[in-house]
């Protein structure tokens, strides 16, 4: 007997997972289909849908890995829609079971603490880190819509904020430079105040590193920030990660952190903009750097006696790391 030649799906031969043909049976019998739907409608349908699924699924992967989970629930779902801008439009109004919500306030019970830029800025959460009192009542971070483009999560009286955008931007006493023992602007971050704050800053950055280099991990020196939105410029000589020594990088990241507030509060700063201190070519995790980062902040303000520091903006350019953030400060005050 000749030998069959071996069935192949219309799946298979439009070389996708997605089954072509039960969607092309859909299609069909749908009540709002008049005409003769090809086959050609189903492949595309089952490509688009494919791809959009394995979209969802890689950001949902990457928001459980950020939260230390080895299984994606709803609440990551949730965060992944909202991290990237088409699946949000595409799937605006839609719930997600137990995936949680981003709350909302209205803009005109916030406080004006973004500089007018023509450049668009994105704030999100806060959080009051001072001394908690047993008797107060538990409030969770509130999303918000700001002037334009601007969104915002906020709890009153609040200590720390998000705020996605650039740090040039944002109206702050003094902004946080991570950088090495040569006080190098080659960074992110460096190369940003750079190219905002000229030949001026510039020289001023090179001044402070002849006379106060930064010897030691976790070091921090102050300098004056001329053409910036903030005076001062704090300069720390950020950890790097190691994973045969993660205790070792964690404890120098507090201790940086820990230095940047001291040096604030010696020079009677009130708002500082800091970025996310290590996790960029430093190589940290994100959420490992969030989480010590937000974890010493809480800590210092629990030890002192008082503080000049009345606003701390975490300044992040990717939604990932809003996400990251957004999340670690709703678990400091669950």
């Amino acid at each position: 007997m000749p030998n069959k030649t071996k069935r192949i799906s219309k799946s298979a031969r439009a070389g996708i997972i997605f089954p072509v043909t039960r969607m092309h049976r859909q299609l069909k019998s749908s009540e709002h289909v008049v005409r003769r739907v090809t086959k050609g409608a189903a492949v595309y349908l089952a490509a688009v849908v494919e791809y959009l699924v394995a979209e969802m699924l890689e950001l949902s992967g990457n928001a459980a890995r950020d939260n230390n989970r080895t299984r994606i629930i709803p609440r990551h779902i949730l965060l992944a829609v909202a991290s990237d801008e088409e699946l949000a439009k595409l799937l605006k109004g839609v719930t997600i079971p137990q995936g949680g919500v981003l709350p909302c306030i209205h803009a005109g019970l916030l406080p004006n603490f973004l500089q007018k830029s023509d450049s668009s800025v994105n704030s999100t959460s806060s959080i009051n880190v001072g001394k908690q009192s047993a008797t107060s009542k538990k409030k969770k971070p509130l999303l918000t819509k700001g002037i334009g483009s601007f969104t915002v999560y906020s709890t009153p009286k609040s200590k720390l904020t998000v705020v996605q955008g650039n740090i040039i931007n944002i109206k702050a006493d003094a902004i946080v430079h991570p950088t090495n023992t040569s006080l190098s602007m080659s960074g992110e971050v460096g190369n940003a105040l750079s190219k905002s704050g000229g030949q001026q800053l510039r020289d001023s950055v090179a001044n402070l590193a002849k006379t106060s280099p930064l010897v030691n991990t976790s070091d921090v020196a102050i300098c004056d920030a001329p053409n910036l939105s903030a005076t001062k410029l704090i300069h720390v000589y950020s950890p790097q990660w190691s994973a045969a020594q993660q205790a070792e990088c964690i404890g120098q990241l507090d201790k940086a952190v820990n230095n940047i507030l001291q040096i604030a509060d010696a020079n009677m700063l009130t708002a500082v903009a800091l970025p996310s201190v290590s996790s960029g070519k430093a190589g940290f995790p994100k959420q490992t750097a969030a989480q010590t980062i937000l974890q010493a902040i809480s800590k210092y303000f629990r030890t002192v006696t008082s503080s000049s520091l009345k606003q701390i903006f975490f300044v992040l350019y990717d939604a990932e790391s809003v996400n990251v953030y957004t999340t670690e400060l709703q678990r400091m005050i669950e």
